[in-house]
């Protein structure tokens, strides 16, 4: 029985070379594909500056004067928080500038590929001071010299809190080929919201009884902020509608019964479309939600004791859980007051 003929592929691509795709390794779709292995099986080595070539990443300062990355050179990871209402405030974008510094002392070296991996096109990159990606041109940089025309941008559309990672790859070279530099960093941007997303009813009542405060209470939030505590929060002027049960109540305001009206209509749309079905399980996490709210406050607690054991311990004992309920997770806030005293203590479970 004849053997079958041995396919050469390509390992990074997956495509048969043959004399079709005899030109494959020097193919903008080879180049992308490679580099994207190479960030994700040699990221460690790749991150660090080499041969004489130092890489600096900057957000543009014309745009963004205040904003600071945090760089973690063994990582090769630059990281940025920011709030919605800031990212909003730039049009929803980001740019940051590269600066490719060749410090080798006789060696010219050419800049031959800048490109994004994001497979998620939520990022891109272009130069600013020539055309040279798009007419598939180099870029020479002389011994001693830098250039820093390359820009790595991030645009979302829809503002969601989150993170999200942009990886990006440079390539130089010296002109007789002999040396071959590839860099590899990672952008990570994480969009923050701190603002506590509580409804005007639950910042005049007891986290414990429901009853409104005999004065006002001072509240003391975490020294530490963690991040992403949720990635999809209840809309604000949704939140009292699905306190509700999605039922009419006694103190709903005009907004608030068109609201209703609304949410009931999403929630029953007759026949099932994308849009519409991305809606309906929105609003049915959300309520959800609401309810595992509602149901841990059968767990409030108040006029307990706090028992001290050593010198930075304390405990609480919770009698007549069954099943381990209410169970705490990283992530969860705690709020504790002291008896007779109207400060609440928030801070968030940490592992």
């Amino acid at each position: 029985m004849p053997s079958k003929k041995k396919v050469d592929k390509c390992p990074c691509c997956n495509v048969e070379i043959n004399e079709q795709f005899k030109d494959h390794k020097s193919s903008p779709d080879h180049r992308f594909h490679f580099y994207i292995w190479a960030y994700n099986t040699k990221r460690k080595a790749l991150a660090k500056d080499k041969d004489g070539i130092r890489l600096e990443l900057t957000p543009l300062k014309a745009k963004y004067p205040d904003l600071k990355l945090d760089y973690s050179a063994n990582r090769g990871k630059y990281a940025l928080e920011i709030e919605p209402s800031k990212l909003q405030s730039f049009d929803n974008t980001l740019e940051f500038r590269c600066s490719l510094f060749n410090d080798r002392k006789d060696d010219d070296m050419y800049l031959t590929a800048a490109q994004t991996l994001d497979a998620s096109a939520l990022s891109s990159c272009y130069d600013d001071k020539t055309d040279w990606m798009e007419s598939r041109n180099f870029i020479q940089i002389k011994p001693k010299e830098r250039y820093k025309g390359v820009i790595i941008k991030f645009h979302i559309d829809n503002l969601i809190v989150g993170s999200f990672k942009i990886p990006f790859a440079l390539n130089l070279q010296t002109e007789d080929g002999n040396t071959d530099v590839t860099l590899c960093r990672t952008i990570l941007v994480t969009i923050v919201d701190w603002k506590d997303q509580e409804t005007d009813d639950a910042k005049h009542c007891s986290p414990f009884t429901d009853q409104p405060w005999e004065t006002d209470i001072k509240i003391m939030k975490p020294i530490q902020k963690l991040r992403l505590l949720s990635n999809y929060q209840i809309p604000t002027e949704y939140a009292r509608c699905f306190k509700y049960g999605l039922k009419e109540f006694k103190t709903m305001s005009n907004k608030d019964h068109d609201i209703l009206i609304l949410l009931k209509a999403q929630m029953a749309p007759g026949q099932v479309t994308k849009e519409n079905y991305r809606k309906f399980f929105h609003n049915l996490l959300w309520l959800e939600e609401c309810v595992n709210i509602l149901m841990l406050r059968r767990y409030n607690m108040e006029n307990v004791t706090l028992q001290l054991h050593g010198t930075n311990e304390l405990r609480l004992e919770v009698p007549g859980l069954a099943e381990k309920r209410p169970s705490l997770i990283a992530g969860d806030r705690i709020c504790i007051r002291v008896h007779e005293d109207h400060t609440v203590t928030k801070d968030i479970l940490k592992l």
